[in-house]
């Protein structure tokens, strides 16, 4: 089933302000002649039409990996991810599952997504048996055990699955199902890192910082290894891995493992931004461009009342050339600066001052450049 698809609005109780809406499109748009798909893209729509089960999961992909997801094609890529999957294509049963799992274009339905991910599994996918293996380690759709939960996770990994072996790695590290094992945890790690999990070279990075790994030699039990986390946490970050990124640019503001390095740092904290840490958005100042990414934080703001997050989509939106998204951009960011983050006041105090993206309003952007500086952002008590 579809998540329902809301309009972009900011709750009325956080900002108490006049909710803005996303514009119906120009009457002359639904005028306009219909976009001719590519080569690949017709290729694929025929082959599937023609019962290709394979060929309805890679056009599905090709949609849903797209940098920007519109609403009409991830409703595209879902029925076609359904179709596949119907005829039993084991990749589009994984990424229903996964899309299941995500909760961001299909509405979250952990039973529908462990049924799927089974399914996936016995057709001999093992991203599938890894979604499974998770399943059973959280209890999301299937009840919990972790005795289920390893020979699917192991299977994943003797096949060279980066998730899989990363996945074991936890259980063994968290202690689910036996007392905790970070030097046979480490293990796990370090083959999904050598498999190119960011996460995995993460999870090296963070034992290696707090001392949790096995000590080398000369090195006294318990004590950190900044240089071997630093390592790992770039190798990390060089994998897209938010955390990473963010890990390592806390690490040069503070010159641990290597010299301290804040513009060094700034770039870390936009690029973990731009995959999706909300925390990261406010350090550097950044916003993310990635229309899936845009989604997400929006429903962690909307729904969890994330503030770091409606930080993020406020400073996404407010770039955005359409006035009403702009102003839906102001309003993100006001409930920003009403949570507590400064930046959040500074940033929608700018926007208001120059009068760019939106209306130019100088007595709110001097209460909102005072409320930046009361909240400790030293740049915004020089305006």
């Amino acid at each position: 089933m579809l998540r329902p698809f809301k309009p972009l609005v900011v709750c009325l109780a956080l900002c108490g302000a006049v909710a803005v809406t996303a514009g119906a499109p120009p009457a002359h748009a639904a005028a306009k002649k219909k976009k001719a798909k590519g080569p690949k893209e017709a290729k694929l729509s025929a082959a599937c039409d023609d019962d290709d089960g394979e060929a309805c999961g890679s056009l599905a992909e090709m949609l849903l990996d797209a940098p920007s997801v519109a609403e009409k094609s991830a409703r595209r890529a879902v029925a076609l991810l359904e179709r596949g999957c119907d005829l039993k294509d084991s990749t589009s049963c994984a990424r229903l599952a996964r899309e299941l799992e995500r909760g961001v274009w299909m509405k979250k339905e952990p039973a529908r997504m462990a049924e799927l991910a089974g399914k996936g599994c016995n057709l001999g996918d093992v991203t599938s048996c890894v979604v499974l293996g998770v399943a059973y380690l959280n209890g999301n759709g299937v009840e919990r055990s972790f005795e289920k939960a390893v020979p699917h996770l192991k299977h994943a990994c003797k096949e060279d699955d980066a998730e899989g072996c990363h996945q074991m790695g936890v259980m063994i590290l968290e202690g689910k199902g036996a007392p905790p094992d970070p030097s046979r945890a480490e293990g796990f790690f370090e083959k999904a890192c050598e498999l190119e999990s960011g996460m995995a070279c993460h999870r090296l990075g963070s034992l290696h910082y707090t001392g949790t790994a096995p000590p080398a030699a000369g090195q006294a039990a318990g004590a950190p290894n900044f240089k071997k986390a630093a390592r790992y946490f770039k190798d990390g970050c060089d994998l897209d891995c938010a955390d990473a990124c963010t890990a390592l640019g806390k690490m040069r503001l503070a010159g641990q493992g290597m010299g301290m390095d804040e513009d060094v740092a700034k770039e870390l904290f936009e690029k973990s931004c731009g995959l999706g840490d909300a925390w990261a958005c406010v350090e550097g100042g950044g916003a993310p461009e990635d229309g899936t990414v845009i989604e997400t934080m929006r429903h962690k703001c909307d729904d969890e009342r994330d503030v770091r997050a409606c930080f993020g989509v406020g400073a996404a939106l407010l770039k955005n050339e359409d006035e009403k998204q702009a102003e839906l951009g102001g309003s993100y960011l006001q409930v920003a600066c009403d949570g507590g983050i400064p930046r959040g006041c500074f940033k929608l105090a700018l926007a208001l001052d120059k009068g760019e993206t939106l209306p130019k309003d100088l007595k709110r952007a001097q209460v909102l450049f005072q409320k930046a500086c009361q909240g400790g952002y030293k740049k915004a008590c020089n305006r």
